[in-house]
């Protein structure tokens, strides 16, 4: 299949990137200083805050925050992507049925 073998590596290497480590701190970004992961719902607070799920660990919003907070002061740029990749490009366009 087409754009398989791409997205599989992607998947590889986005696997391969830590993006937090356990420190004397406690949890803090790596030196890349990027937060990527997954959102996801809660239980222990019926949705009211997101489970951030990291390098294969979960972390509650409280967590991600004292993450953070390493960094006070500095701007932060947030972006939530869809996890859904279309294969192959852009969606098929149709003519109009004139």
């Amino acid at each position: 299949m087409p754009g398989s073998c791409s997205s599989a590596s992607t998947t590889k290497r986005e696997m391969a990137v830590r993006h937090v480590e356990h420190t004397e701190f406690g949890w803090q970004l790596t030196k890349g200083e990027r937060l990527v992961g997954r959102i996801e719902w809660d239980e222990e607070t019926d949705g009211a805050t997101p489970l951030l799920f990291v390098d294969g660990k979960a972390y509650s919003w409280d967590e991600v925050g004292r993450m953070l907070m390493t960094f006070e002061g500095f701007t932060l740029r947030a972006r939530v992507e869809d996890s859904i990749e279309v294969v192959g490009g852009p969606l098929l366009r149709f003519p109009d049925a004139d």
